[in-house]
């Protein structure tokens, strides 16, 4: 019987230096070998491309394996399209994941998400790592009409999109119930929270929808509810233990999911990493600098990225080079009967109506 595969995703490419650098070192190490970029940096995306060509280059002949993926946004920076995408804007930026609706026009949407692929599109050099799309926040999730838009879009690029049903389940759930549009309206809430829902017994509002993509998204070693609780500087080395432990239990559950149904999974496994030290790497905005787009710990340049959990990603970064010392991470493909997957191996899913 073939393999599980296992494709470790870092997202939030093309706004930082700190968490550049910290991908572009797991790529030479070989660890990561999946990209997300966000393309709307810059006047037009040039910080984006710039920021994408540093990583070619400082990866070249190193990692042939690097694919990119294009990390479409509405909840973080300025839109890169003249669409009238007002109702989620603010002050021209995307206001924050936390606040956003549903009452943005589906066809300004699209011409958005298309904008936004094409400025990575438009530089051959990137465009031919370009192999699939995820969703920034989730939020091409939160809303019904947002996706379709978002599904509609890769159909027409040809490319698999980031898998919505996410393991371990209660990860999904605190993340609904705590992270995704808790400050958006009444009926908006309860919009998100029934299209989740929804999703869960494999189903979507009024109508089929179908996408290629993963079989689940493994969000264990990622944790922003785990940062947030147990971060604590005077225990680091216990802490990066843990993610460590984490990662392992990825593999572990890769396995026995194949094991168990007797067909080979194709797994996305989530990571946010930041080259760097765990103490002090949170920063807060004063408050003359927030607005509706603005949260108090976001990049200043760039809303919906947030420095306070840039420990998290510390222990995350270090985590997988601890993890990939004396071999024990090639140990973990070869004991687990895993290799490392494509996103040209994804599988066709189907939400269907109900």
């Amino acid at each position: 019987m073939a393999n599980s595969k296992i494709i470790l995703t870092a997202d939030d490419f093309g706004v930082d230096d700190s968490i550049d650098n910290g991908i572009i070192q797991l790529v030479k190490y070989r660890i990561i070998h999946s990209v997300e970029v966000l393309a709307n940096n810059g006047e037009k995306g040039a910080e984006s491309i710039r920021r994408t060509e540093k990583l070619l280059d400082q990866t070249q002949g190193v990692n042939p394996e690097l694919e990119l993926g294009v990390h479409l946004t509405i909840t973080s920076g300025k839109p890169v399209s003249n669409a009238n995408l007002s109702e989620i804007l603010f002050d021209g930026h995307f206001i924050s994941a936390k606040s956003t609706n549903s009452s943005a026009n589906p066809t300004a949407i699209y011409t958005e998400l298309k904008a936004q692929i094409e400025i990575l599109k438009s530089n051959d050099r990137i465009w031919s790592k370009v192999t699939h799309l995820t969703n920034h926040h989730d939020a091409l999730w939160f809303y019904p009409d947002y996706t379709e838009v978002y599904v509609r879009v890769a159909q027409e690029y040809g490319l698999p999109i980031r898998n919505p049903r996410v393991l371990p389940a209660w990860s999904a759930l605190l993340y609904y119930k705590y992270f995704g549009p808790r400050s958006a309206s009444q009926e908006d809430l309860e919009k998100s929270q029934k299209a989740y829902d929804l999703r869960k017994l494999g189903h979507f509002e009024a109508r089929e929808l179908e996408y290629r993509s993963t079989h689940y998204l493994d969000s264990s070693h990622y944790s922003l509810w785990r940062t947030i609780i147990d971060a604590n500087p005077y225990k680091t080395d216990e802490f990066i233990a843990h993610r460590q432990q984490k990662l392992r239990e990825v593999f572990r559950n890769i396995r026995k999911t194949h094991n168990e149904l007797g067909v080979p999974q194709i797994v996305e496994v989530l990571l946010h990493v930041r080259e760097g030290g765990v103490n002090k790497s949170a920063v807060k905005l004063p408050k003359h600098k927030r607005n509706q787009a603005f949260d108090k710990f976001d990049l200043e340049h760039y809303n919906g990225v947030s420095t306070a959990y840039f420990d998290g990603r510390s222990v995350e970064y270090h985590a997988l080079l601890w993890e990939n010392t004396d071999g024990r991470l090639s140990r973990l493909y070869t004991d687990n009967q895993i290799e490392k997957g494509r996103w040209d191996e994804c599988v066709t899913q189907k939400l269907s109506t109900f």
